[in-house]
């Protein structure tokens, strides 16, 4: 038998260290920490309309509009009371019947069925591209449309107004000449004002390149989600205000600044 075998050597004892309490404390009651906090948002103030196009609405060349909200909440009304503000302008009627934008005529607008720039410039055009019937229509309204926007960005200087916005990104399959004005416009003093009623199915440059963008009620919530496309602001308060907005009422946002407004359109 070795030396020493058997024997078990004593470990020594584990250093006991004082616990130290933080400075300050950090923690919340337990009871506190389970409970969600309520967002409590300010609502926007309530101003005249022509109070708004007057003092609050500065609108340049250049700057992009968005209208967001559902058929019959005034969009359209709304963007001929802001197409005043620019001096040429074509608006793209792609609507077989549209009592608005094909009475422009009475407000000096020149209604056209392809973009044409005669010896006499027109600074206030109707391109009335309508869909007549069949397949064959649908394409030749395609051509149209990319035309008169390819025409648009290679003059410069245009405002284009384009009443749905879906219907010419999505069936006419124009996103991407839509999304070249939006981006590369600015520039070229080319504006782009363009309304839909579905704003989840849109690009999303209509909300990160817009400078104006008016919301009316809507309670969709994938609409309500896309809204928060403005990642630069409060997309929650905002979210929140629209799924509580009056009828007719209009939340107005400036993206650049953050100003946002409550108003309604008095036509």
């Amino acid at each position: 038998m070795s030396s020493g075998a058997g024997i078990k050597i004593p470990r020594p004892p584990r250093p006991v260290f004082p616990r130290l309490r933080p400075v300050g404390d950090y923690r919340q009651p337990s009871s506190v920490a389970k409970q969600q906090r309520e967002v409590v948002y300010r609502p926007s103030p309530v101003i005249p309309w022509d109070e708004f196009l007057g003092f609050h609405f500065d609108f340049q060349q250049g700057e992009h509009v968005t209208l967001l909200g559902p058929t019959g909440s005034g969009k359209t009304m709304l963007a001929l009371e802001l197409l005043p503000f620019r001096e040429y302008v074509l608006a793209i009627a792609t609507k077989q019947r549209d009592p608005v934008l094909y009475s422009l005529e009475q407000r000096g607008y020149f209604e056209q069925s392809e973009f044409e720039l005669t010896a006499e410039i027109h600074p206030k055009i109707v391109l009335a591209a309508r869909l007549e019937h069949g397949s064959d229509s649908l394409i030749e309204q395609r051509r149209v449309v990319h035309e008169a926007l390819l025409s648009v960005y290679r003059q410069g200087g245009w405002c284009v107004y384009l009443d749905e916005l879906r219907y010419i990104t999505d069936y006419l399959k124009l996103s991407r000449d839509v999304e070249l004005l939006w981006l590369q416009g600015r520039s070229a003093g080319i504006t782009v004002v363009g309304g839909t009623q579905r704003p989840a199915f849109i690009p999303l440059e209509a909300y990160d390149q817009a400078t104006h963008v008016f919301f009316w009620r809507d309670n969709d919530k994938r609409n309500l989600e896309r809204i928060g496309g403005l990642g630069a602001h409060d997309s929650g308060a905002i979210r929140y205000e629209v799924s509580r907005l009056e009828k007719h009422q209009v939340l107005y946002v400036n993206t650049r600044t953050g100003e946002k407004y409550r108003t309604m359109v008095e036509v």
